[in-house]
């Protein structure tokens, strides 16, 4: 009885079988995504309804939600704010003195890098830093009273090509 089937007939049940079972499976566990690719390909979804469909769907895990990073939160548009709620008075001002040295100081310190640099390059004496150093004492008066003044004259002293002494320190911020 085997005699009698060819290699044809033997490849062509074996293709429809594999085509009938491949259906099934499609059928039982990929339906949706057959529907939704139908249906993007005769034009009825488009392809931007199809993204918020697929970002808003949260998969669920066995074990739950995944837990975010320590110190990461997640808001919507309406929780992002870029700056602090001012009080009823605009006058106020809602930083601390600290909080406002933390962005002059390193602003000062490259400054002060590129006076060095510029006395460097042009071979000036102390009286050219002196005055170009003017220029930036004059840009933030509100160092003179923090406590960081001394840390940054000594800062100035190490990288300054010339010895200058305390008092002239203090005549640079004057």
């Amino acid at each position: 009885m085997l005699y009698k089937i060819t290699w044809q007939h033997y490849l062509l049940y074996v293709a429809i079988a594999l085509l009938i079972w491949y259906g099934i499976i499609l059928w039982l566990y990929y339906r949706d995504e057959v529907k939704r690719l139908i249906e993007r390909s005769n034009g009825r979804v488009a392809p931007d309804e199809e993204f918020i469909n697929e970002v808003g769907e949260e998969e669920e895990d066995l074990l739950g939600k995944p837990a975010e990073e320590y110190g990461v939160s997640t808001v919507g548009s309406e929780g992002i704010s870029f700056g602090v709620k001012l009080p009823e008075d605009a006058h106020a001002n809602p930083y601390s003195q600290e909080e406002l040295l933390q962005g002059l100081i390193p602003d000062v310190l490259e400054e002060i890098k590129e006076v060095m640099h510029t006395i460097e390059i042009e071979n000036g004496d102390k009286e050219d830093f002196k005055s170009l150093f003017k220029l930036v004492s004059s840009k933030y008066p509100q160092l003179v009273v923090s406590g960081y003044l001394d840390a940054i004259n000594k800062i100035i002293s190490e990288t300054a090509p010339f010895n200058l002494s305390d008092e002239e320190l203090k005549q640079l911020w004057e």
